[in-house]
This record gives structure tokens, C-alpha cells and sequence, in this order.
């Protein structure tokens, strides 16, 4: 941390730095975790997959299946009762301060795993590394090192910057604000809604609505004027032959939509 390889690059270089980062980030998230592992509505090619569950594991230290099981039991009850994390039920201030607490402790609640957490990565670096109870989070340790390494105690700052990037986005941002704020375009039970219409920060993440109405469709954007960016990801690796998409065979939990 005295002698860092990087040690004054300007900071503004620091923060692209950790604006550029947080895009992988995301990208791990919406498209593994998300878009194949929870709804099945792409499969990625080894080649593909394998980048992103290191990305989420090096970044993050999030549990495949802990994810995928919360979220498949958020579409089950969403905005009712059993709804692990709707601001209509804990209040959106608490989602902004409390919503990783709740997330983690659904995460350990054997039932739910049990339940939701069907047909996620079960190979031998998911069992002895990315899923372990202890190695999960040694990637999150190896890159704070590796900052310090490299930009000293401002990469420190980048460490803690993106090591929050998917709590602050994901748990209040998309939970929180995609169940209260926004547009709808198609009238659901729930209250889920798409914040803006361009996924610049969270990849699509933002269309909630149009998700929550289409559970199985790997693409979040419907109208002209609305920009998936995961979907753009999507198509290109579906025409390099790295991605096979389609309406999900996984069961959609409910039928969402007032008819």
C-alpha cells in the first residue's frame, strides 16, 4: 500500500477506473444470475458463462443459488405477503438501509433455498469455491488486495465503491424504486415498475415492469424507445454462436397480469 503500482494517475482516471468495472459487474448479474440462472430464458456457452460467474464471484461474493432462490420467491409473492424485499411492505427508506439485511436473511432461510434454488450451477468450483460457505468471498478479499496493490489507498476507495455497486443498485435501486417509481406499461397485481426506460446503470434492470410482465423473455425492453443493454449483450453472443435464447422452460411462478 506504500509503493503502489499506480500512484497518482489523477482523479479522474480513478473514477472511469471504477465507472468501467461496475459495467461487468452489472452485466454478471442481469445475465447469468438474472436473465439464465433464475429464468432459464438464455443459456450461455461456457465460454461466456464461465467469465461471468467469476466476475460475480470476484466482485460481489454472491451465492448463486442464495440469489436465484430470493428472486424466484420475490416473483412468487411480489409486493404481498412473503415478498422478501418490496418497499410496498418494509417501506422504501428501509429497503435504502435495510435491503441487504433482508436479502441475506431470506438467503439463509433453508426453506426458501430448498424451494426456489432448483437447477443452478452445481459443478466442483461452484461446491468448493464460488458457493462455499467461506471461499465465496475470497475473490472480494483477493481484489481489495489487489487494489491496494495496484492504486494504494485510492483503490481502496474503488474496492469499496464496487464492492457496494450491487447491493446500492440491486437492493434499493431495482427492489426498492422499480417497485415504487416509474412508468407501466402493462397493469400487474404487483406494483412493479420501469424506473426509466434506458438501462444505463443497472443494464435493463430498469424496465422492471416489463420484466415482471414477461418473465421469461430474456429481452426487458418492449417499445422502440426503451434500451436493454443486456439484450444487445444477448444478441451478439446468439450470433458469435456463445448464446442460445428463448422463452424461458421454466415455469412462470404466477400469472401476474390483470386480465
Amino acid at each position: 500500500m506504500l509503493f503502489p503500482v499506480f500512484p497518482d494517475l489523477g482523479w479522474w482516471a480513478y473514477i472511469l477506473i471504477a465507472v468501467f468495472l461496475s459495467h461487468p459487474i452489472t452485466m454478471s448479474v442481469t445475465l447469468h444470475l438474472h436473465r439464465s440462472s433464475t429464468h432459464g430464458s438464455v443459456k450461455f456457452h461456457p465460454v461466456i458463462s464461465g467469465p461471468l460467474r467469476f466476475i460475480s464471484w470476484f466482485f460481489t461474493g454472491m451465492k448463486e443459488r442464495e440469489w436465484v432462490s430470493v428472486h424466484r420467491k420475490h416473483h412468487m409473492h411480489a409486493d404481498r405477503a412473503g415478498d422478501p424485499h418490496s418497499p410496498l411492505n418494509e417501506g422504501l427508506f428501509r429497503m435504502l438501509w435495510k435491503g441487504v439485511v433482508l436479502y441475506r436473511r431470506e438467503a439463509k432461510d433453508p426453506t426458501t433455498i430448498r424451494r426456489y434454488g432448483y437447477g443452478t450451477s452445481d459443478d466442483w468450483v461452484e461446491r468448493h469455491i464460488f458457493g462455499h460457505r467461506y471461499f465465496c468471498w475470497s475473490g472480494v478479499v483477493v481484489h481489495f488486495f489487489l487494489e491496494a496493490f495496484l492504486f494504494g489507498w485510492k483503490g481502496i476507495l474503488i474496492w469499496g465503491f464496487l464492492t457496494i455497486w450491487i447491493p446500492t443498485i440491486g437492493a434499493w435501486g431495482i427492489n426498492g424504486l422499480g417497485h415504487y417509481v416509474g412508468y407501466r406499461l402493462h397493469a400487474l397485481r404487483e406494483n412493479a415498475r420501469n424506473i426509466v426506460p434506458w438501462g444505463i446503470f443497472a443494464g435493463g434492470e430498469e424496465l422492471h415492469n416489463n420484466h415482471h410482465a414477461n418473465q421469461g423473455s430474456p429481452k426487458f425492453s418492449i417499445r422502440w424507445w426503451e434500451f436493454d443493454p443486456g439484450w444487445m449483450y444477448i444478441r451478439v453472443f446468439a450470433f458469435l454462436g456463445l448464446a442460445h435464447y428463448q422463452r424461458s422452460s421454466i415455469p412462470v411462478l404466477r400469472t401476474l397480469a390483470l386480465r
